[in-house]
């Protein structure tokens, strides 16, 4: 089998005159004593001369356009829709909106309100409140940033889907 690709190999390099002058005598002188690489010759030659015959067919000029109209005209669903199932996603939101109440309620509690009165008069009224006592925790604090972030990609595919829906409205 590696001596019959060899030898076909060999032989396109001969046909396509793409061997060295050494090659080229080797080759010729192989076709005169071996009767296996004269048959091989004279069939890569039947499939050269059948090469150059036949004319290949080109596609038309407004082949793609045809193509891209006709893939226009078919109603593709986006993928996302087979996948999205809104019940889980209005869950996740749920539970991300009472997570944040849940923290909004416990620093509500934490914070001490101390409204002595004042010792001068003023028209506005000191309240010290103290927030390092809410936010010096490093869970509360990991928890919260957690919340922002999860939030803050919640609230981007929000818009990205209003957007898809304004833009789905206006092309129709």
């Amino acid at each position: 089998m590696q001596n019959e690709d060899n030898i076909s190999e060999r032989l396109w390099q001969y046909i396509d005159g793409n061997c060295t002058p050494e090659e080229k005598t080797t080759v010729e002188k192989l076709l005169q004593e071996n009767s296996t690489w004269r048959e091989n010759y004279q069939a890569l030659l039947q499939v050269q001369q059948l090469l150059q015959q036949s004319d290949l067919e080109a596609p038309s000029l407004r082949f793609t356009k045809n193509v891209m109209e006709h893939i226009t005209r078919q109603n593709i669903t986006p993928a996302t829709k087979n996948y999205i199932n809104y019940n889980i996603v209005r869950g996740l939101a749920a539970v991300f909106i009472g997570i944040v109440l849940v923290f909004v309620i416990y620093a509500f509690f934490q914070v001490k309100f101390d409204f002595a009165p004042a010792r001068e008069k003023s028209l506005i009224p000191e309240h010290n409140f103290d927030l390092s006592v809410i936010f010096n925790n490093e869970w509360v604090n990991a928890v919260l940033l957690l919340n922002m972030i999860l939030g803050l990609f919640l609230l981007d595919q929000f818009l990205t889907a209003k957007k898809r829906k304004y833009q789905q409205k206006r092309h129709h």
